[in-house]
Protein backbone atom coordinates (compact mmCIF):
# COMPACT_ATOMS: atom_id res chain seq x y z
CA UNK A 1 0.00 0.00 0.00
CA UNK A 2 1.53 3.20 -1.20
CA UNK A 3 -0.64 5.67 0.57
CA UNK A 4 -1.66 4.29 3.66
CA UNK A 5 -4.13 7.53 5.09
CA UNK A 6 -5.92 7.27 1.08
CA UNK A 7 -5.89 3.66 0.58
CA UNK A 8 -9.42 1.90 1.04
CA UNK A 9 -7.82 -0.89 2.44
CA UNK A 10 -6.70 0.56 5.03
CA UNK A 11 -9.35 2.45 6.36
CA UNK A 12 -10.08 0.29 9.49
CA UNK A 13 -7.02 0.77 10.79
CA UNK A 14 -6.27 4.52 9.63
CA UNK A 15 -6.51 6.37 12.89
CA UNK A 16 -4.16 4.00 14.87
CA UNK A 17 -1.81 4.30 11.59
CA UNK A 18 -1.68 8.07 11.72
CA UNK A 19 -0.84 8.09 15.40
CA UNK A 20 1.99 6.12 14.27
CA UNK A 21 2.98 8.25 11.36
CA UNK A 22 2.36 5.39 8.42
CA UNK A 23 2.22 6.64 5.47
CA UNK A 24 2.74 3.48 3.36
CA UNK A 25 2.93 -0.47 4.37
CA UNK A 26 3.20 -3.75 2.83
CA UNK A 27 2.35 -7.28 4.40
CA UNK A 28 4.09 -10.17 2.94
CA UNK A 29 2.28 -13.60 4.64
CA UNK A 30 4.90 -16.77 5.05
CA UNK A 31 3.41 -20.40 4.96
CA UNK A 32 4.77 -23.58 6.90
CA UNK A 33 3.58 -26.80 4.99
CA UNK A 34 1.49 -25.02 3.14
CA UNK A 35 -1.11 -22.90 5.61
CA UNK A 36 -0.05 -19.27 5.92
CA UNK A 37 0.97 -18.89 9.62
CA UNK A 38 2.11 -15.52 9.62
CA UNK A 39 3.05 -12.43 7.97
CA UNK A 40 5.97 -9.72 8.18
CA UNK A 41 4.47 -6.17 7.99
CA UNK A 42 6.65 -3.65 7.42
CA UNK A 43 5.41 0.62 8.04
CA UNK A 44 7.35 3.17 5.71
CA UNK A 45 6.88 6.98 7.15
CA UNK A 46 7.00 8.38 3.35
CA UNK A 47 4.06 7.46 0.81
CA UNK A 48 5.03 5.28 -2.57
CA UNK A 49 8.50 4.48 -0.65
CA UNK A 50 8.11 1.33 -1.50
CA UNK A 51 9.99 0.54 -4.78
CA UNK A 52 11.00 -2.35 -6.59
CA UNK A 53 14.14 -2.85 -4.61
CA UNK A 54 11.94 -2.94 -1.07
CA UNK A 55 9.38 -5.55 -2.36
CA UNK A 56 12.00 -8.25 -4.19
CA UNK A 57 13.76 -7.49 -0.42
CA UNK A 58 10.54 -8.90 1.30
CA UNK A 59 10.08 -11.59 -0.98
CA UNK A 60 13.21 -12.90 -0.30
CA UNK A 61 13.39 -12.70 3.48
CA UNK A 62 9.78 -14.35 3.14
CA UNK A 63 11.66 -17.18 0.66
CA UNK A 64 13.91 -17.33 3.33
CA UNK A 65 11.78 -17.95 6.30
CA UNK A 66 9.65 -20.65 4.22
CA UNK A 67 13.07 -22.08 3.77
CA UNK A 68 14.48 -22.14 7.31
CA UNK A 69 10.97 -23.21 9.14
CA UNK A 70 11.01 -26.14 5.63
CA UNK A 71 14.31 -26.95 7.41
CA UNK A 72 13.21 -26.69 10.77
CA UNK A 73 10.54 -29.53 9.87
CA UNK A 74 12.78 -31.74 8.25
CA UNK A 75 14.98 -31.63 10.70
CA UNK A 76 12.41 -32.41 14.06
CA UNK A 77 11.11 -35.08 11.11
CA UNK A 78 14.74 -36.36 11.16
CA UNK A 79 14.87 -36.75 15.29
CA UNK A 80 11.80 -38.43 15.39
CA UNK A 81 12.64 -40.89 13.07
CA UNK A 82 16.04 -41.52 14.53
CA UNK A 83 14.66 -41.89 17.94
CA UNK A 84 12.57 -44.78 16.28
CA UNK A 85 14.87 -46.33 14.64
CA UNK A 86 17.36 -46.39 18.29
CA UNK A 87 13.77 -47.53 19.94
CA UNK A 88 13.59 -50.45 17.59
CA UNK A 89 17.13 -51.12 17.28
CA UNK A 90 17.49 -51.51 21.31
CA UNK A 91 13.67 -53.81 20.93
CA UNK A 92 15.28 -56.00 18.43
CA UNK A 93 18.61 -56.19 20.63
CA UNK A 94 16.92 -56.90 23.67
CA UNK A 95 14.57 -59.87 21.58
CA UNK A 96 18.07 -61.33 20.25
CA UNK A 97 19.95 -61.60 23.48
CA UNK A 98 17.14 -62.54 25.32
CA UNK A 99 15.60 -65.12 22.90
CA UNK A 100 15.35 -68.70 24.15
CA UNK A 101 15.31 -69.54 20.48
CA UNK A 102 18.59 -69.70 17.96
CA UNK A 103 18.83 -67.03 16.29
CA UNK A 104 21.03 -66.80 13.07
CA UNK A 105 21.65 -64.17 10.87
CA UNK A 106 22.66 -66.01 7.63
CA UNK A 107 23.95 -65.16 4.04
CA UNK A 108 22.62 -66.66 1.04
CA UNK A 109 26.09 -68.71 0.83
CA UNK A 110 25.40 -70.29 3.82
CA UNK A 111 28.12 -67.48 6.13
CA UNK A 112 26.16 -67.11 9.72
CA UNK A 113 26.59 -63.30 10.17
CA UNK A 114 25.57 -63.29 13.95
CA UNK A 115 24.40 -65.81 16.31
CA UNK A 116 22.77 -65.14 19.44
CA UNK A 117 23.52 -66.74 22.61
CA UNK A 118 21.06 -68.96 22.51
CA UNK A 119 22.17 -70.41 19.29
CA UNK A 120 25.89 -70.23 20.85
CA UNK A 121 23.86 -72.53 23.65
CA UNK A 122 21.99 -74.80 21.65
CA UNK A 123 24.64 -75.64 19.23
CA UNK A 124 27.63 -75.36 21.83
CA UNK A 125 29.84 -73.14 20.23
CA UNK A 126 30.98 -69.47 20.77
CA UNK A 127 29.42 -66.97 17.96
CA UNK A 128 33.22 -66.88 16.50
CA UNK A 129 33.14 -70.10 16.04
CA UNK A 130 29.36 -70.83 14.35
CA UNK A 131 30.77 -67.69 12.03
CA UNK A 132 33.82 -69.46 10.84
CA UNK A 133 32.26 -72.33 9.96
CA UNK A 134 28.95 -71.56 8.89
CA UNK A 135 25.69 -73.37 7.99
CA UNK A 136 27.55 -76.70 7.73
CA UNK A 137 27.91 -76.51 10.98
CA UNK A 138 24.66 -76.17 12.54
CA UNK A 139 22.37 -77.85 9.66
CA UNK A 140 21.98 -81.59 8.94
CA UNK A 141 22.13 -82.06 5.34
CA UNK A 142 19.93 -85.07 5.58
CA UNK A 143 16.85 -82.80 6.92
CA UNK A 144 14.66 -82.86 4.25
CA UNK A 145 13.14 -79.52 4.76
CA UNK A 146 16.49 -77.82 4.74
CA UNK A 147 16.16 -77.20 0.73
CA UNK A 148 12.49 -76.58 1.14
CA UNK A 149 13.82 -74.14 4.27
CA UNK A 150 17.02 -72.80 1.86
CA UNK A 151 14.11 -72.14 -1.28
CA UNK A 152 11.97 -69.99 0.92
CA UNK A 153 14.88 -67.66 1.82
CA UNK A 154 16.03 -67.56 -1.31
CA UNK A 155 12.29 -66.44 -2.71
CA UNK A 156 11.57 -64.39 0.51
CA UNK A 157 15.03 -62.93 2.34
CA UNK A 158 14.38 -65.19 5.58
CA UNK A 159 13.13 -68.56 7.02
CA UNK A 160 11.39 -68.83 10.09
CA UNK A 161 11.22 -72.63 11.43
CA UNK A 162 12.49 -75.69 12.92
CA UNK A 163 15.25 -77.92 11.61
CA UNK A 164 17.32 -80.91 12.60
CA UNK A 165 20.29 -79.68 13.78
CA UNK A 166 24.14 -81.58 13.51
CA UNK A 167 24.97 -83.67 16.62
CA UNK A 168 27.61 -82.54 18.49
CA UNK A 169 29.83 -84.02 20.85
Amino acid sequence: CQDFQTDPRTAPWRARGAQFGWRASAALPFRRQGTYIGAITLYGAETNMLDDAIMDLMVQIGGTIEFGLENFDRESARRLAEGMVRDSEERFRLLYENSQDAILLTAPDGNILAANPAACRIFGRDEEDLRRNGRQMVVNPADPSVQSALKQRSRTGRFSGEQIGRAHV
